[in-house]
């Protein structure tokens, strides 16, 4: 039997495979010589007019494929890995993570259920133990502690957020609708139902109460960016007099704008009280838990119901490896349960994943968690979360230096904030100015205030590219302060700022 086209790549797979693995590699060792944005001469659309208007019907060639890395992708791509990437949050990057994306491709299996592919399930099960007890969470979380609880791995915290959102819904609505003195239908007891959160937290929240048909209260945040525990008191109280079912409120260990903390003991209270799930979103700064240093903003974990963060961040795994931990598994599968015949498993108490997430197949994404573990250790891991902290703190000391800046709120896991002292109108020149130089930065408005978001950005960030980073700040600061009429509005001292 002749060969077939696939089975021609198959015999090439090596040396194709060993060229494109040198790339990668060089890629890494050479990030700092990218300009770590595209062209500003890059406009929406502009690769279409550089590829064909239909797919080739024959084969072309691996080396020109290749050569389309160089011609057409590298000139789109932000480079999130660069030391001068502080845009947004961090996305991680390890070899050892990549080695278990590789094989994940590699398998090619869709583990939904254990039957499927054992494996799967019995690895990320004891990958999340793994993290739990790194963490020192509850016990009602692990596996292992047999009371109930565990945790998954979902590609991003807007699932998250979404599969928790879903199992408080079905769980609240099903607890009334066995109440035979209420004598409510599935729907009457849905339009009632009310979730809570602070207007610092991230936009998911948003679109997870929109996909599953719920209200959403959004309570102003306090002078320290924190939900405010009163007037989340103060809305419950008065949707329950309005007849109205308060069912869940979901807080941040870490905003998206500034890194704030809530005051998660005191939600607890408030949830425990009025019977609401509590759900803690910690996507960025979650991977601080692994150090037992921070772990003081993490007081009241256990009065919460999930608990999720990102180690494709601050933990450094390559994206997309996101962990949940829920203290009652049994509630997930009865909100994403699925029934089908050739979904049906010979073991009917164990996990299935399938049940823990929107889409019914999954990759093998234990596998970057394993191979990230094993090859570094802990130890390093830590000291990597702690040097990205160490760093956000020499920059906001250096920044504190220069009276005409200002560092509004805590520096918290790697995260920084400042703005021009007293000005919206230079804080927005300054960044844009930043941003037209070989550095990438975002912005974020907090009640009112114009700020430039500074977080530490790649691994591969060091002492030296903070320095650097400064002393773009500081030339365009001057640049600013010798063009501007205005000469006072730039050189207030802090102590009129607020």
């Amino acid at each position: 039997m002749s060969k077939n086209r696939q089975d021609f790549l198959n015999d090439d797979f090596i040396k194709n495979g060993e060229r494109l693995l040198k790339f990668v590699a060089e890629y890494h060792n050479n990030i700092r010589k990218f300009p770590v944005r595209p062209s500003p001469d890059l406009k929406p659309g502009y690769l279409r007019v550089m590829l064909p208007s239909k797919a080739n019907d024959k084969p072309i060639s691996f080396e020109s494929v290749f050569i389309d890395i160089f011609n057409l992708i590298l000139p789109g791509l932000v480079h999130w890995q660069s030391p001068k990437y502080h845009g947004y949050y961090p996305t991680g990057f390890s070899y050892p993570s990549l080695y278990g994306d590789i094989l994940s491709a590699a398998f090619s299996c869709i583990g939904f259920t254990w039957s499927a592919c054992p494996i799967y399930t019995e690895l990320e099960i004891i990958m999340m133990d793994w993290l739990a007890k790194e963490m020192d969470l509850p016990s009602k979380f692990i596996f292992d502690s047999k009371l109930g609880g565990g945790g998954g791995i979902e590609g991003s915290a807007s699932e998250s957020v979404l599969i928790v959102l879903i199992a408080a819904r079905e769980k609240k609505i099903s607890e009334l609708l066995s109440d035979s003195s209420k004598n409510m239908k599935y729907y009457d007891v849905l339009s009632k139902l009310r979730a809570y959160t602070s207007d610092q937290t991230h936009s998911s929240i948003i679109k997870a109460t929109r996909l599953s048909a719920i209200q959403l209260n959004i309570i102003e945040s306090d002078k320290d960016l924190r939900l405010g525990v009163e007037e989340l008191q103060i809305r419950i109280k008065q949707d329950l007099e309005n007849g109205l079912i308060p069912f869940f409120v979901c807080c941040n260990i870490g905003t998206t704008s500034t890194c704030a903390m809530d005051n998660i003991e005191e939600i607890g209270q408030i949830s425990k009280k009025y019977n609401l799930w509590l759900h803690i979103d910690a996507a960025y700064a979650g991977s601080l838990f692994l150090c037992k240093e921070y772990r003081q903003s993490f007081s009241g974990i256990n009065l919460a119901q999930s608990f999720n963060f990102n180690p494709h961040k601050l933990m450094s795994i390559c994206f997309d490896c996101s962990v949940l931990w829920v203290e009652d598994i049994n509630v997930i599968k009865m909100a994403l349960g699925l029934s089908a015949v050739y979904l049906k498993s010979d073991y009917p108490n164990i996990v299935e994943y399938k049940d823990w997430q929107v889409s019914l197949g999954r990759r093998f994404r234990s596998l970057k968690l394993y191979f990230h573990i094993k090859l570094l250790g802990m130890d390093f891991i830590k000291a990597q979360i702690r040097n990205n902290v160490a760093l956000a703190e020499y920059l906001g000391d250096l920044i504190r230096t220069d009276e005409r800046l200002y560092v509004p709120y805590p520096i918290a896991a790697g995260m920084l904030c400042f703005c021009v002292n007293k000005s919206n109108s230079l804080t927005q020149v300054l960044f844009k100015k930043l941003n037209e130089h070989d550095i990438y930065l975002t912005s974020t408005e907090v009640k009112g205030r114009f700020l430039i978001r500074f977080p530490i950005g790649s691994s591969k960030c060091d002492k030296e590219d903070v320095d650097d980073a400064w002393k773009l700040i500081k030339d365009i600061l001057n640049d600013i302060n010798d063009t501007n009429q205005d000469h006072n509005d730039i050189t207030q001292t802090r102590s009129t700022y607020i």
